[in-house]
């Protein structure tokens, strides 16, 4: 048995989630976006349209959850629902052209923000964690 909760795997990643988001948060204010649009202008940077099933499951949210942020972001004008053109019963998410040039805008940050990380972790520490995480993130998606 663990003696000291903040040994605790999972406690320590929801912590560090936290704490990055706040930063990351920080870093994208002075866009006016939160990391979420962020996440779904890079998704849909592409230009490919994307249900919202395939979104949810991309961005590792709930449907409901993206269907909220999808109609806030529509009405930003960020990004745009159509129906298929194959099936009309599917409706796409597609970015606009207003959503490609805040992604663009938003990139600058969000790769200093990258850049600090992986001075703070240093090179090879930083590269490690990323694929712990992409591992962890597999296995228990399954």
């Amino acid at each position: 048995m663990q003696k000291n909760l903040d040994s605790f795997l999972p406690i320590l990643l929801e912590n560090a989630h936290r704490h990055l988001n706040q930063l990351l948060t920080q870093a994208l204010a002075a866009e006016g976006m939160q990391p979420d649009y962020w996440r779904v202008l890079f998704v849909l940077g592409d230009e490919k349209g994307r249900t919202m099933g395939d979104l949810a499951e991309s961005l590792g949210m709930n449907p409901p959850k993206v269907s909220k942020l999808m109609d806030k972001m529509v009405s930003k004008g960020l990004v745009l629902r159509n129906a298929d053109g194959q099936d009309s019963r599917r409706v796409l998410a597609y970015i606009t052209d207003k959503g490609l040039t805040t992604l663009e805008r938003m990139s600058s940050p969000v790769e200093n923000f990258e850049a600090q990380l992986e001075a703070k972790l240093g090179a090879t520490s930083h590269k490690q964690l990323q694929k712990i995480l992409i591992k962890l993130q597999k296995d228990f998606s399954s």
